[in-house]
């Protein structure tokens, strides 16, 4: 059997999107008449990650047992390049450092032989001799594979740049380090042959010839709720470091749902999709692209965490893309009835944003998209 080695940046939300995003690969391949191949996820973060795996994957195991491995080896050499509730600064001074070490031992893995498990816990020893593609997200390593491919919102080494052009006060890491980070993030970009960048995204225009847009790379809803709102959701970052900016939330007041009701106490527990069927005030969220575009999807407006200046620059970019679109407020201390009066026009420029996507790519699945083209046997 060959396989999809999946590689992803730290986070929940990224090894989820791109485990799905190796399945819509092998729906298209099936579609083309061609096998489905297995599909290897890093373990980087233990039972927690095995569990969420079991959990959102439960209904694609029991159409394609066997499908979807995980392997502590391979999430062993990932975790060396991932950021570890430590300052920013800290974290791009470590990469720089380790991304080196971190390669070389991916590459030597892979040219081997390692163990992964499936979802049932099964053991299977994988040849990396086998592994056909790479797909990525917003990947902080390559893995050396010939054929790969990259999903994101903006590639890293342009956010590193064009943080570097902001103020200290809104950046607060050193211009030397984000510099070094920019190279070091191109030297892993430079691997992949396409690159999908998501629709709206960190930054307003493509860079290279190899890169394409496509629409929302993100959960997204199918549905949008309708009627009177009742509360909002705050969606907790699988990122650490964001808790006191959490305790903002309580200011508000109003019922709450929450993916953390362990961090917002209070909230009743719920899966962000429920903002397709429960109609909220806004939802609350640190300006990760997996929360914009799945607002956005469900045109629940979005109230956005201000930014930490010593945090990951990308969040600022991100907050800069949000407000750039009209898509989402950031909450700096305002009442909710204040908040209340900027919510309409939010919600209207997020109902023409979605009309203007689904006008020119005919769906709202950035992942589909995306897959169609890195599946097609030229490519």
């Amino acid at each position: 059997m060959n396989y999809i080695l999946t590689n992803f940046a730290y986070g929940t939300g990224p090894f989820l999107r791109t485990t799905h995003e190796a399945i819509y690969f092998n729906n298209a391949r099936e579609k083309q008449g061609r096998e489905r191949w297995g599909i290897l996820v890093p373990l980087v973060y233990g039972e927690k990650q095995r569990s969420l795996m079991r959990e959102v994957f439960a209904e694609h195991e029991k159409k394609h047992p066997g499908e979807i491995l995980l392997s502590e080896a391979l999430g062993a050499v990932l975790k060396k390049v991932f950021y570890e509730n430590e300052s920013f600064e800290a974290y791009l001074t470590r990469w720089i450092e380790a991304i080196h070490t971190a390669r070389k031992e991916a590459h030597a893995l892979i040219a081997g032989t390692f163990e992964a498990e499936t979802l049932r816990g099964e053991k299977k020893i994988i040849s990396g001799r086998d592994i056909a593609v790479e797909l990525a997200r917003s990947p902080r390593m390559s893995w050396g594979v010939e054929r790969a491919y990259a999903v994101s919102f903006a590639r890293m080494a342009d956010i590193y740049r064009e943080a570097g052009t902001l103020p200290f006060a809104e950046i607060a890491i050193d211009r030397r380090v984000l510099r070094e980070a920019a190279t070091v993030a191109e030297g892993v970009e430079k691997n992949y042959k396409w690159f999908a960048i998501g629709f709206p995204g960190t930054l307003e225009a493509l860079t290279h010839t190899n890169d394409f847009f496509v629409p929302p790379l993100g959960e997204i809803s199918a549905a949008t709720s309708s009627g009177k709102p009742e509360g909002i959701y705050v969606s907790v970052s699988g990122i650490g470091g964001s808790e006191q900016l959490y305790e903002n939330v309580r200011k508000i007041g109003g019922k709450m749902w929450s993916n953390r009701p362990d961090v917002i106490h209070g909230a009743t527990k719920a899966d962000p999709a429920i903002m397709g069927t429960q109609p909220m005030f806004f939802q609350i969220a640190r300006a990760g692209w997996g929360a914009i575009w799945l607002s956005l999807s469900t045109q629940t407006p979005l109230l956005l965490l201000p930014h930490d200046p010593s945090d990951d620059p990308e969040i600022a970019l991100n907050i800069r893309a949000v407000e750039r679109e009209g898509i989402g407020i950031v909450y700096r201390g305002e009442s909710f009835d204040e908040l209340l009066r900027k919510r309409a026009a939010v919600q209207a420029r997020q109902r023409k944003l979605c009309g203007e996507i689904k006008k020119r790519w005919g769906t709202f699945d950035g992942l589909a998209v995306a897959a169609e083209l890195f599946s097609t046997p030229k490519n």
